[in-house]
């Protein structure tokens, strides 16, 4: 049945397709302009590497209210959620782990060192996004170590914008607690402010959720806070600050450790998490001579706690504290035949935990890569990244992106690049009920291959890739039994071949039907291992296997779309499930109503380990631009 249905979408997609369309300029999704930190001013077709762009626009129209929940729509992007809303969400990239992927706010380094769960713990509110970028592939060059299977780049900005915007919304499935006996509510409010001072642009955003989750313990409270400051001295000269910070606490009902009964009470049913992130960061831009430069520092603080049982709290308890202070240089250069890219940075690293202990480590690294011209319709991009670890010493990641023009609106290109991720502080030390840390553990490194094309005109946005990657000394949570505890162990070697293809709209399409916006993709991936242990691997029963992502937008009147949006999913270990959201909503001058039915089809499903996500979910929103 569900390859009928997967079916019925493709050709209902090729129907729209094939009619007689013309362009209606009522509603757009814009290219976007992006930053690949020295090589500057680029766009997603003239960049030499797959990546996807999410739009705030696109972000409108889908059944989501958290970044989490938008970047489920994104080709080969696969997000393991534990909760609701967004609640605590693992991400990876054409099937890379949570700890492989790179997460940035306007280019600063966001990832925590003490474990992947946390990086996705973002200081800001939805609302304030402009638009995010995701890169795929080995991006040390451009990033530094973490970026093992890609990176994801959350710009945010206070430029051009002026106005407030609101948005407020509740949910429920109409169930009820077996225990406690109240609903299922989950409510938020997301507000943001933008004005300009002069040569000052000023950005405020805030957003309050709560809720009683949607199953026993998997309640929430969390608080987001964020503020952005452009000061333009003048053409040469310019200044960013920003400032932000999260407030997360939740029930972990079964997130770590199995229940113990998962029918009643029972100690791992009734823990609680709460997660604090700061983050603060200035960087100014300047124009000496024909030089671009751009000096950064930043600082991420990160405060953990869980209680085993809350209501008692010292029967378990983990407390982790960690601080991470950058300091980064990036400068670029045009010259006659090509530009040339060069960066430093200098990251230092602390934890203060009662269980992972009193732990420093520093990491430096040189960036280096040149874009020259082979012929009018070629480039070639040659670049490193030269890392030295206080725990791991010295080494090296080159990369080599080569692109050719066919037309000015068809190209191909190929990606060549290497990239790194250090153990996290989990990885090394953890112990806990059913996890030991391992102190043994090196460096996973990674080699990946990639040849694509891109298409585009005024209508559609076309790509496809082939890639191969290797992660040597692949760091998973492995154990020899299910009686066993899991202890990580660099599994000696995993090789990735994939393939993706993804077509979307750039604009509004008219046919004979409807007004259309569409978008689809296809993800394949076949992973094989190299095994240096006996048992059971964590990563090998998550691992991504198939994805089919689409997306439908119809206007029904000037004033009235119905969104809808398809997941069907396949992993490695069998697990399958196909998703349908839709969103229906009405503009009414500065106002916009919305009724989203998230999981229409209420499929029983899990994305990690045994914890089954929310079925069915109704939400009622309105939002508001002044």
């Amino acid at each position: 049945m569900k390859y009928k249905l997967l079916s019925v979408a493709f050709l209902f997609n090729g129907f729209l397709f094939s009619q007689n369309i013309s362009v209606d300029t009522i509603y757009s999704l814009p290219n976007v302009k992006i930053n690949e930190n020295r090589l500057i001013n680029t766009s997603p077709f003239k960049t030499n590497k797959s990546m996807d762009i999410l739009t705030s626009k696109q972000i409108d129209f889908m059944p989501v209210r958290s970044a989490q929940e938008a970047l489920q729509f994104v080709a080969g992007v696969e997000i393991q959620q534990r909760g609701p809303g967004g609640t605590q969400a693992d991400i990876g990239i054409d099937g890379g782990t949570f700890d492989q992927t790179l997460i940035l706010l306007n280019g600063f380094k966001m990832s925590d060192i003490q474990t992947g769960h946390h990086n996705m713990n973002l200081p800001f509110p939805m609302i304030a996004i402009q638009h995010v970028e995701i890169y795929k592939g080995a991006q040390s060059r451009m990033f530094g170590p973490g970026a093992l299977t890609g990176a994801v780049n959350f710009k945010i900005g206070s430029k051009g914008q002026n106005g407030t915007k609101f948005h407020a919304y509740s949910g429920t499935n109409f169930k009820s607690d077996t225990i406690n006996q109240y609903k299922y509510i989950n409510s938020g409010i997301q507000l943001s402010h933008a004005f300009t001072s002069g040569k000052v642009n000023h950005l405020i955003a805030a957003a309050f959720e709560s809720g009683s989750g949607y199953r026993y313990n998997s309640s929430f409270n969390r608080h987001q806070l964020f503020y952005n400051m452009d000061y333009a001295i003048n053409d040469k000269n310019s200044i960013q600050f920003m400032a932000g910070g999260n407030y997360n606490q939740f029930g972990v009902n079964g997130f770590y450790v199995p229940p113990i009964r998962p029918d009643t009470f029972s100690r791992e049913n009734n823990a609680q998490e709460t997660v604090a992130t700061l983050f603060t960061a200035l960087q100014s831009t300047h124009q000496i001579n024909k030089w671009h430069i751009n000096p950064r520092v930043s600082l991420r603080m990160n405060y953990d706690e869980y209680i085993y049982i809350r209501q008692r709290p010292n029967f378990f308890k983990n407390k982790h504290q960690t601080d991470v202070t950058t300091f980064e240089l990036h400068a670029s250069r045009d010259f006659k035949k090509g530009t040339i890219g060069l960066g430093a940075e200098s990251k230092y690293e602390n934890i203060n935990s009662n269980n992972l202990g009193l732990r420093y480590r520093n990491n430096h690294g040189v960036f280096a890569e040149y874009k020259y011209p082979l012929s009018a319709k070629s480039d070639i991009t040659p670049g490193f990244y030269l890392n030295y670890n206080s725990d791991f010493g010295v080494n090296i990641f080159p990369s080599l992106d080569i692109d050719y023009r066919l037309t000015q609106r068809l190209k191909i290109y190929s990606h060549t690049g290497t990239a790194m991720r250090n153990p996290t502080y989990t990885d090394w030390y953890y112990r806990g009920p059913s996890n030991d840390g391992n102190p043994n553990l090196i460096p996973e490194q990674s080699y990946q291959s990639e040849l694509g094309m891109k298409m585009h005109n005024k209508s559609l946005f076309l790509t496809a890739y082939v890639f191969h990657r290797q992660v040597d000394n692949l760091i998973s949570w492995v154990r020899p039994d299910a009686f066993s505890r899991f202890k990580p162990e660099n599994i000696i070697r995993t090789q990735t071949n994939g393939f993706n293809f993804s077509l979307r709209t750039n604009e509004l399409l008219k046919t004979e039907l409807f007004p259309i916006v569409f978008n689809a993709s296809y993800t394949y991936l076949d992973a094989s291992f190299d095994r240096n242990f006996i048992g059971e691997s964590k990563y090998e029963l998550n691992n991504l296997r198939h994805q089919l992502v689409s997306g439908l937008i119809l206007k029904f009147h000037k004033n009235l779309y119905l969104s809808l949006n398809q997941r069907y999913v396949i992993q490695e270990n069998g697990t399958e499930y196909l998703l349908l959201d839709a969103r229906i909503n009405t503009q009414l001058k500065k106002l916009n109503i919305y009724l989203d039915v998230n999981n229409i089809g209420n499929v029983t499903y899990t994305q990690i380990a045994s914890i089954p996500l929310q079925g069915r979910w109704l939400t009622l929103g309105l939002k508001m631009d002044i």
